[in-house]
């Protein structure tokens, strides 16, 4: 399954950018899957389901093709329901077919489960992370973080989850037109080694806050999230002061760059706070932390976006950068041609006066 994960969003210098397309599978893996209920008569559910719209349309999978990212349906993508009548809550497996040429739209087949009796029902989806509980199939499982932040491997792990709800329908006319929204967004880190040796023994990367509210989801384990009344559950356990992306090699040579992803849920109404960055080696010791540190946000991060950091190491110090890994400027780079006096100072402000005729 693939679908557009696309933004444009500035935290200060960093840039963000569209996400794009090609030919990759996003599900590698199969998990087991339940026969369910046969599809026959008047009790089969005939259900089409669309990428989400809010980007423009793509094509084809978790691949990336310069600042673009694409996710789209093929062939063997399964997805877990859940149909719910009064206090009966039934999950299944359904695989995918009837995909469209854009592989944006695709049709599945299932027969109602016979628990759910003649009239109303409710039914609701989930596609990647760790599908739908056992327990509670309206609880939808978000992945954790534990393995290498390759776009590869997230696409493998099927990280990336996607989630529907269809209320109200009739077992009388058991047909369904639903679209996937985003629980998540796609978060790129891209390390370049400026300096004339290797970086060795790389673990991980941390964006890391002193702010101690929560300010985005399932930073190290596994959280949840309640398909009935759409919310996070428990997520003043699930949040934390930093964000984990585990470095999918070890090394980084001399004048080369890394990206390294992560998938996170950004919380609907958390303004991220100002961040700094760490690399971190195998043992999980701080190495370095960022000189620098991006600027607060002023508003909430949106899910179903890409947004990308940009950092640089010298030898001597850790920075963030544009996507061109040039510096910021400082004080101490501007040319004026005048007077510059001095105005005042304090414990965190120098302030100056510069006259010129």
């Amino acid at each position: 399954m693939k679908t557009s994960i696309l933004s444009t969003l500035v935290i200060a210098s960093l840039l963000l950018f569209v996400a794009g397309c090609d030919k990759e599978s996003l599900l590698v893996h199969q998990p087991e899957k339940n026969p369910g209920t046969p599809a026959v008569g008047s009790r089969t559910l005939t259900l089409s389901a669309e990428m989400p719209n809010n980007g423009p349309t793509t094509r084809i999978a978790l691949t990336q093709v310069g600042k673009r990212i694409d996710l789209a349906w093929e062939a063997g993508d399964v997805l877990q329901l859940c149909f719910v009548q009064g206090a009966t809550k039934i999950k299944r497996w359904v695989e995918v077919n009837n995909i469209s040429a854009d592989g944006k739209k695709a049709s599945f087949s299932i027969g109602i489960p016979d628990e759910i009796v003649v009239g109303s029902f409710d039914l609701y989806g989930v596609y990647g992370g760790l599908g739908l509980s056992e327990s509670d199939p309206t609880i939808a499982l978000l992945p954790g973080i534990g393995g290498a932040g390759s776009l590869s491997a997230l696409s493998e792990r099927e990280d990336a989850m996607l989630i529907f709800s269809s209320i109200g329908i009739q077992t009388s006319e058991p047909q369904v037109s639903v679209t996937f929204r985003h629980l998540g967004a796609l978060f790129c880190i891209t390390l370049k080694n400026n300096n004339s040796v290797t970086m060795n023994d790389l673990g991980s990367l941390r964006l890391v806050s002193n702010d101690p509210g929560t300010w985005a989801y399932n930073f190290e384990g596994g959280g949840s999230y309640d398909l009935v009344n759409d919310a996070f559950l428990g997520t003043e356990s699930g949040g934390g002061n930093y964000l984990k992306f585990i470095s999918p090699v070890s090394s980084l040579a001399a004048g080369e760059s890394l990206s390294i992803w992560g998938w996170f849920p950004p919380l609907p109404t958390a303004v991220w706070p100002e961040l700094s960055l760490e690399i971190r080696d195998g043992w999980n010791a701080v190495r370095v932390t960022s000189d620098n540190s991006k600027p607060a946000r002023s508003s909430a991060l949106s899910t179903g976006k890409s947004y990308y950091f940009y950092a640089m190491w010298d030898g001597d110090a850790l920075m963030f950068t544009d996507s061109t890994f040039t510096l910021p400027p400082e004080l101490k780079d501007l040319t004026l041609t005048g007077n510059l006096r001095h105005a005042g100072s304090g414990t965190d402000f120098l302030g100056m006066t510069y006259l010129r005729s």
